[in-house]
């Protein structure tokens, strides 16, 4: 019996051996791969920031334009709009740097959003954030060799 009891002692142990081994790997490769999604996310959650971050930049930058051309000077720009205008550039131009972990992004963003449709409806214009038809999303083999 005592060599009997030996061999099942040795068998459990190579079992929870073998199963702590298996946790660590699965573990490791669990945080290789959440690592990798995560990076991939990120950058895919950047580019999307930065194309509506340089939607509204055109905006305010085309409307200035326009508007100047239509009234004649800045001066002559009614002070609601011209007003809002300074704004959403003020807003553009203090976009806080730090990536996505920083709220005041976040803040900035969504006071841009409120604005560009105080903005849009002051205007009297429909104008929506949309991508052309021939635009692609960043596909995650675009960016899965990234390092930072």
């Amino acid at each position: 019996e005592g060599e009997g009891g030996d061999l099942f002692d040795a068998i459990t142990t190579l079992d929870d051996a073998f199963s702590e081994e298996g946790r660590k790997k699965g573990w490791e490769d669990g945080k290789a791969q959440g690592l990798s999604e995560g990076r991939v996310m990120g950058i895919e959650k950047g580019v999307e920031t930065d194309r509506e971050l340089g939607f509204y930049r055109g905006c305010v930058e085309t409307w200035h334009v326009l508007l100047r051309r239509q009234h004649g000077s800045d001066e002559a720009v009614p002070p609601r709009i011209a007003k809002v205008l300074a704004v959403m550039r003020t807003l553009l131009d203090g976009i806080p740097q730090g990536g996505p972990m920083n709220d005041a992004l976040w803040d900035a963003l969504t006071k841009l959003r409120t604005k560009h449709k105080q903005l849009s409806s002051l205007l009297g214009v429909t104008q929506d954030l949309r991508y052309a038809p021939g635009a692609q999303a960043v596909k995650a083999s675009a960016v899965q060799d990234t390092t930072f």
